[in-house]
Order: structure tokens, then sequence, then C-alpha cells
């Protein structure tokens, strides 16, 4: 049963009859072009707390998400998602879509430190792991807090993600503190990593099997630590390093939580 797209994402309503005992699963979409996540917005009675919404959130200006994760399930493919200055706690998954997710302004490295998406040491905190493209762009955001097995702050599987403008910094993972591609090839353009940690391999980042080139352009990676390749390691896999500094490596240290 497929009850289509709506005009009307506010208000619409579908009825659906049942003539015997069924398991329902309803997948919504939005049709707005621009999605906006803010997570102290005006009618939000509980700020920061993503549990407690704007009873008419949508996506809108006037009624946005307070969660970047609801805007991603019911954007298109092609949607842009304006996120706001704030600290959102979550682990974000693009689940195969080919979207922008940007912060107000990614050119503004006040807006960029302040637009922050905190994995709280739960898990990586960005996951590409569905075959998003390089139309795929995550930008001028901060990415912390992450703490994985694989890929603390950003996991690549069999995905070429765009990521630009960007701070990756203070996330820990036993394989790529920061960044961690397998069978990808994702694309950093103008990206500071600092203070990320791999337990083995890769404190910047790491990459296996890589099914295209991991492309690393005016990148800044410094103060990254692990016990092999502090920077960046590679395993069958080839880099691309354009005008990007690697500098300040440090060797493992001991994890102190």
């Amino acid at each position: 049963m497929d009850a289509g797209k709506v005009a009307d994402a506010n208000s619409a309503t579908t009825t659906v009859t049942l003539n015997a005992d069924y398991d329902l699963q309803a997948n919504f979409s939005t049709t707005l072009a621009i999605l906006h996540v803010d997570d102290d917005a005006p009618d939000d009675s509980w700020p920061g707390d993503a549990k407690h919404s704007d009873p008419e959130e949508s996506g809108s200006a006037s009624h946005p998400f307070d969660a970047i994760q609801e805007a991603i399930d019911v954007a298109l493919n092609g949607v842009t998602i304006i996120v706001h200055m704030g600290i959102y706690n979550e682990n974000i998954d693009f689940i195969g879509k080919n979207i922008v997710v940007s912060s107000e302004d990614p050119d503004d490295p006040g807006i960029v430190s302040n637009t922050i998406i905190n994995g709280g040491r739960l898990d990586t905190v960005v996951r590409f792991a569905r075959g998003e493209t390089t139309d795929c762009l995550l930008t001028g955001l901060t990415i912390t807090g992450g703490d994985a097995e694989f890929g603390g702050g950003v996991c690549c599987y069999n995905s070429s993600p765009t990521i630009s403008k960007c701070l990756i910094s203070g996330n820990w993972a036993n394989f790529g503190g920061g960044i961690y591609g397998h069978n990808a090839g994702p694309t950093l353009t103008n990206c500071v990593l600092s203070g990320n940690w791999a337990i083995f391999y890769g404190g910047g980042v790491y990459n296996i099997d890589g099914n295209g080139i991991v492309a690393l352009a005016n990148c800044t990676l410094s103060g990254n630590s692990a016990d092999n390749g502090g920077g960046i390691y590679g395993q069958n896999s080839d880099l691309l390093l354009t005008d990007s500094i690697i500098w300040a490596i440090m060797t493992m240290v001991a994890r102190t939580n």
C-alpha cells in the first residue's frame, strides 16, 4: 500500500482502512527543498532536548526540527538541511541519501565552531554507509565526541561523500580516530582534523581497500595520534594530498576514560 506524496506535510492526513490484521510501517518524506534544524527555536518548549519538540515541527524556517537525524529521515535526494548554531547531541546516519547538511555559513569560523554534533562517546558521530556519492555533502560543522571501533568522527563504508569546511576534533576509535573509510573514496576540502586518537591505526584518517582515491585538499591535520600512522594510515588504498599540512603527529597516549 502506497499513500504517495502529500502536498502539504504540515496538515495532510491519510486514512487507511484494514480488512484484517496487518503490520503497517509508515515512511514520511517532505516536499520542502530546504529543511531547518534548530535546537532552541522560539516555539520549542524544551530547548536543547530533542525528545520534546515544537508541536508544529515540520522542518520549515518557522518550525524547524530540533535534531539533525529527524531532517535526514524525511529528506529526499537533493534537499539541503540548514543546521543552526547549537550543540546537537546525536549520532547521525545519512542512510544513503545524496543531500547537503550545512551550517548557516560554512565560511564563518565562528559559526562552524559553534555548530556542533557531539556523539556523546556513544558511537561514530557521522556515518555514510549506504552508497552515498560525491553529491552527498557535509559542510561547515564541528564533529566531536565520537567513540567507536571504526571511525570515531566519521565512518564511510562503500561510499564517497564530500566533506568540506568541517572541524573534526576530539574523537576516539580503534581504527581511524577522525575518519575511517572502507572501500570508500571520501573527498575532504578545507577541513581541520585535530586532536583525534586511534588505538591502532590512523589517528586522523584511516582508509582500507579504497574503491576510489581518498582526496584531501587544503586540509590541516594536527595533533592526531595513533600507535601507527598518527596522521594518516592507508592500506590497499590511494591517497591524493593537495595543498595540505600534516604536523604535530603524536604516538598513542594512554586513554584516561
